[in-house]
């Protein structure tokens, strides 16, 4: 009886607490989003999009990480008083993250970043920017997506 008793203390103590559904660590990147901007970045796509982050919403192309570095090179170094040799040299040191993408480049744990061209930045209070501009944000900011731009 004794041995009986020990036994059932032993598996009461086993027993694992419950699991409390609220408790449980919901992905930080919506892994559909997260599909989207891969085949951007491997395949070359691009599409209209519109972004939630918080109350801002933003809207424009989405376009791979390639395509984002050179256009920022380019345009960052257009800025520049420089002969054509140092625009040059500007522009392909700011192109340079444009390597880390291309079909063969495909990271294991999925992207961290999204990028955007022709895209403008619109808060409750209204547009940000009139003109589409190049956009780059974190996925893990994103609240939600659609396909297609607000115009």
């Amino acid at each position: 009886m004794a041995e009986e008793q020990q036994q059932q203390q032993q598996d009461v103590e086993r027993k694992e607490e419950p699991i409390n559904a609220a408790m449980i660590e919901r992905p930080k990147v919506d892994f559909y989003l997260q599909n989207l901007v891969t085949m951007a970045n491997t395949q070359d796509v691009e599409m209209g999009i519109t972004l939630v982050l918080g109350g801002t919403v933003i809207t424009g192309q989405l376009i791979s990480g390639k395509t984002y570095f050179e256009s920022f090179g380019a345009l960052f170094a257009s800025a520049w008083n420089s002969d054509e040799d140092g625009k040059k040299a500007i522009q392909e040191a700011m192109s340079k993250p444009a390597e880390m993408y291309g079909p063969d480049k495909s990271d294991a744990a999925g992207p961290s970043f999204i990028h955007l061209k022709n895209a403008t930045v619109r808060t409750p209070s209204g547009a940000l920017t009139n003109q589409g501009v190049l956009w780059r944000g974190r996925l893990t900011e994103v609240s939600g997506f659609m396909l297609g731009e607000i115009k």
